[in-house]
C-alpha cells in the first residue's frame, strides 16, 4: 500500500536541492554577468489525486513501480524574460550532468543530473499554441521535470489551462482558434523583444570598446606617439561597424600604450 505522503519525501528533498541549484546560479549570473536570466522559479510536487489520474491513463497500477515510471512527480517552471535566456538555462543543467566529487580523494560521484529526454516545443510548438521547452532529469535515481518558458508563454499556457478546467477540457473551436492566434501574436512579441535585447547587448558593447579605443588613442597622443594614435584613427573608421574589428582595434591599441601608463 502506498501512503502517499511518506512515499513523496525523497521527491520533496529533491525538489528542494534542484530549486536552490537554480537559486544560486542565478545570483551567480547576476554577480558575475550583471544579469539574471531567472525571472521566477515556480515548483510543485504531483498530488496523489493527479498521480493516479495519469497512471490510470497510462494503464499503470498504483504501486511503487508504476509510479517509477513517472517523470514528472516534481515539476519546476523556470520562466525567462526571453527566448535567449533557454539555451542559458539549458546549458546550466546540461553543466550538472559532469560529474563532481566531493574531494581530491574520493571515487564516488556526487549531485550528478541526468538529461533524460528533451523536447523543444518553442522551435516546434503544439498545435494548440503551446510554447515551452521540457527537459526530463534524473538525479538520485529520481526523476524530475523542468520547464523552460518566456513570461509570455507562461501567460498563455496558464491562461489555456485556466479556460480548459472551466469547459472541463474540451474547449469550444472558437476558442482554441482565438488562443492559437493569441499564441502566435506572444511569439512575435517575444521576438521582437529578442531583437531589442540584441541590440541594446550590441550597442553596449560597442560603447565600452570605443570608450577603451579613446582612451588609448588619447595615452598615445599625450606620450608623443601621435603617428600611432593618427593610424588608429584612421583604421576606426573601417572597423567602427564591424564590432569584432573594432574589439581587436581597441585591443592592439591598448596594447601599444607604454607601460605604466594604463590606468583602470
Amino acid at each position: 500500500m502506498i501512503i502517499w505522503t511518506e512515499h513523496v519525501k525523497p521527491y520533496e528533498e529533491l525538489l528542494k536541492e534542484v530549486a536552490s541549484r537554480f537559486e544560486k546560479a542565478n545570483r551567480t549570473f547576476k554577480s558575475q554577468l550583471g544579469y539574471a536570466p531567472i525571472e521566477t522559479l515556480k515548483t510543485r510536487i504531483k498530488s496523489e489525486a493527479s498521480a493516479k489520474e495519469k497512471l490510470e491513463r497510462k494503464g499503470l497500477s498504483f504501486d511503487k513501480k508504476g509510479l517509477a515510471k513517472i517523470t514528472d512527480i516534481v515539476g519546476i517552471r523556470v520562466i525567462c524574460k526571453f527566448i535567449d535566456d533557454v539555451p542559458e538555462i539549458m546549458g546550466l543543467i546540461k553543466s550538472w550532468e559532469k560529474p563532481k566529487f566531493r574531494n581530491a580523494l574520493d571515487k564516488f560521484v556526487v549531485d550528478q543530473v541526468e538529461v533524460v529526454e528533451e523536447q523543444d516545443h518553442i522551435d516546434n510548438p503544439k498545435e494548440s499554441g503551446y510554447r515551452s521547452y521540457h527537459v526530463v532529469c534524473r538525479a538520485k535515481d529520481l526523476f524530475f521535470e523542468v520547464q523552460i518558458r518566456t513570461i509570455a508563454m507562461d501567460f498563455w499556457a496558464s491562461t489555456e489551462h485556466m479556460l480548459k478546467y472551466k469547459y472541463g477540457g474540451d474547449l469550444p473551436q472558437e476558442i482554441r482558434e482565438k488562443l492559437k492566434s493569441i499564441a502566435d501574436i506572444g511569439s512575435t512579441l517575444d521576438l521582437a523583444m529578442n531583437d531589442i535585447r540584441q541590440d541594446v547587448k550590441i550597442g553596449t558593447t560597442k560603447s565600452r570598446l570605443l570608450e577603451q579605443f579613446d582612451k588609448a588613442v588619447g595615452i598615445l597622443e599625450k606620450s608623443g606617439l601621435s603617428f600611432k594614435a593618427e593610424n588608429y584613427k584612421a583604421r576606426l573608421a573601417a572597423a567602427a561597424d564591424d564590432l569584432e574589428a573594432l574589439k581587436s582595434l581597441a585591443i592592439q591599441a591598448k596594447e601599444d600604450v607604454p607601460p605604466g601608463l594604463w590606468r583602470e
